[in-house]
This record gives structure tokens, sequence and C-alpha cells, in this order.
């Protein structure tokens, strides 16, 4: 049977500052506040030290900071949701902003918690993502905006590496994509925002979001010609580019239910995807994934704004001969 919380709470989240025996520590000192004051403690910790916690406090509910979808059978390397409930865990985190998920993710997550009885405690960065979180009934939301703790969409921008590129490879991709970036504010002046970010890898990248051509109406995914003629423009950029990996992402507004804006969002980014394959783009290159109603970038409220959250994302990141090419200093 799941857990049920007493409200108010208190919540303890170790992340990965601690571990072993200090983090036991830490979870004993809770437990005996837990006791003292006859309060409900949550404790959320990395799913290794899990069972050392479930067999060394009485009071605590113990949560495990993420988990897999996978069933038992064949995989490697997964959180298992079946072994965290063997562990003693009664509840999983969710969506945290250094653990960033689609709503899609969290549903699947979702789902199967619901199937072993865990509690679900899903973060929100926003108000706005809180209230779409909503709609797939977590019990519990925790709002945790990124800029205040750390963490946010950048970390899952670009594909990981998994080792630091030195400063100076770095420089040399920073002055490659200054370059790339002057060339699309160029040519996309009067079309679309263009702005610097940083991926996953600490590595500068861009951010392309177009104001007019690609806003959609409400319930379509099609391109109207002035769309096709800017992304037309940007393939010829990206073309001429041809160090770089592109993610797009397509967005919805909260209009309709969460199933329908799910396959709507996944429809415009690979509107947006096949269409520039179709202009010459290297189909490995790109990337696309539906995020729906959430990362608003206006109000819901007017149908202005949710013209404006009608749209498609596209980063444009290092690719992993850039980054070769950086570390041995050939990178022009």
């Amino acid at each position: 049977m799941k857990p049920v919380i007493r409200t108010p709470y208190f919540e303890v989240g170790t992340k990965n500052y601690v571990y072993g025996d200090k983090l036991l520590e830490y979870a004993r000192a809770a437990d005996a506040a837990a006791e003292k004051y006859d309060i409900d403690v949550l404790f959320i910790c990395p799913a290794l030290e899990v069972r050392r916690v479930a067999e060394n406090t009485k009071h605590l509910f113990v949560l495990a900071t993420y988990m897999d979808t996978l069933r038992p059978g064949r995989g490697c390397a997964d959180i298992l949701p079946e072994g965290l409930k063997a562990a003693g865990a009664v509840g999983v985190m969710i969506n945290h902003c250094e653990k960033p998920m689609s709503l899609p993710q969290m549903k699947k997550t979702i789902d199967r918690a619901r199937e072993l009885d865990f509690l679900v405690f899903a973060c929100a960065d926003t108000l706005d993502e809180a209230k779409a979180i909503a709609q797939l009934h977590p019990d519990i939301i925790n709002p945790e905006p990124s800029e205040i703790i750390g963490g946010g969409k950048g970390a899952g921008i670009g594909s990981a590496i998994g080792a630091a590129v030195g400063a100076g490879a770095g420089a040399l991709i920073g002055n490659k994509m200054d370059k790339q970036q002057k060339q699309l504010e160029e040519q996309l002046a009067n079309q679309a925002k263009v702005e610097q970010t940083t991926d996953q890898n600490g590595l500068q990248a861009i951010k392309v979001t177009f104001d007019g051509g690609i806003l959609f109406p409400t319930g379509k995914y099609t391109l109207n010609a002035q769309a096709k003629s800017d992304l037309t423009g940007f393939a010829t950029n990206l073309n001429n580019n041809p160090g770089t990996n592109v993610q797009i992402y397509g967005f919805t507004d909260n209009t309709g239910s969460f199933e329908v804006n799910q396959k709507l969002s996944g429809q415009r980014a690979n509107t947006v995807r096949n269409y520039l394959i179709n202009s010459g783009v290297d189909a490995g290159r790109l990337t696309a994934q539906g995020l729906p109603m959430q990362n608003y970038i206006a109000s819901n409220d007017t149908p202005e704004g949710r013209a404006m959250n009608r749209r498609v994302e596209i980063y444009i990141t290092a690719g992993q001969e850039m980054i070769q090419q950086a570390e041995a200093g050939t990178l022009k």
C-alpha cells in the first residue's frame, strides 16, 4: 500500500554532497528528529544508499533520487524499480533540475511507480511546469526554480562526451560558434531570435527560436510559407557549418489534453526535422523531441501568449568531430 504523508512534512535531499557513513549520519539525525517531533520526514538519496538508510532507520520515508522504467529481465546499468522496492524505498523523486525529464518521461515513470505503490515526488522549475505536471497526478509537487538551486535545461543540451574539454579547445569551439551565431543573426534578423547558450559539456552553443515562421496554429503542425522560407535559409547555414549537431524541440500551449499535446509536440519537432533533411541537412546531425505543456515562455491566458508558446526551439551544439578538431588545435 502506498504510504500516506502527513502535512506539514519535512524533506531531506542529500544529492551527492554526502555518501557512505556521512550520509547515514544525516539519515539517523533525520530519523531522530522525525521521532522527537512526530513529523513525517522524506529522505531522498541515491539508489546505492537506499538499503542502508532503510535498514538503519525506523521513521523515515526513503525515496530514491531516480529510477528507470524497465522491467525485470534483460538490461544493464539501469535502476530497476523492483530493486529499489526490495531495498526499502517507498518512492522516487522525478524531474530534479539536475536530472530533468520531459513530460512523456515523467508520465512513464509515474505509471511504473503506481504499479509498485511508490510515492512520487515531482520537482517543477516553474509554476506553469507545475500545472502541467499536476495533470499527471504525482503525489507531491515541489517547486524549485533552477536559477536558485542550479541546473536547468542546459544540462540536457548536446551529447555528453564523458570527459572534460580543455580550456583551449573550448575557446576554439566558442570562436567557431560565435561566427555561426553572427551569420544566423544576419541571415534571420527579422525571423528568429538567436542566442548564445551552453551545452551539458560546458561548451558554447546556439539557441534559435523563430518568431513568426514556426508559430503553429492551435492543434496544427503544418509549416506555412514563411516558415518554409526561414527554414530553407537555416538549412543553408547548417550545411555551411557541418561540424555541429542540432536538437529540435516542439512545444505546445496548454490547450487540450496532455495526450493530444504529447503527440502534437512531437509532430511539430519532426516536421521541422524532416524539412531540414529535405533541404540537404544530414539526418544524422538532427534529433527531434516533443515537450508538451511545459517550458512556457508566455502566459496562456491570452491568444498572443498561447501563440508564442506554440513554437519550436533549435539548439546547435558542437559535434564530436568539431570537439576532436578543437582538441587537436586544427579547428578553424
